[in-house]
């Protein structure tokens, strides 16, 4: 976090406060912001899925999955839209 490279991010869970935390830093293209916030969100699903004793290849993650996207994806663009 202290390098901020782009195209970098990385994601941190604690499992006890049940919280997670997703950094990416700048991209230098959309094809690079999509390939490291797919990185990152692959890694919170893999918390959230070990966490909640969830099967990672289910639907429920599938659905998991999709539903983590929307939901980042709209904060942050709505984030990108208010600057």
């Amino acid at each position: 976090m202290k390098k901020a490279s782009e195209d970098t991010g990385f994601t941190y869970s604690n499992y006890e406060r049940q919280c997670s935390i997703v950094v990416i830093h700048k991209a230098s293209s959309i094809g690079e912001f999509i390939n490291t916030f797919e990185h990152e969100k692959n890694h919170l699903e893999m918390h959230i899925c070990e966490a909640l004793d969830i099967n990672p290849y289910s639907e429920k993650a599938a659905h998991m999955s999709g539903d983590l996207a929307q939901l980042i994806l709209e904060e942050a663009l709505y984030s990108i839209a208010e600057l």
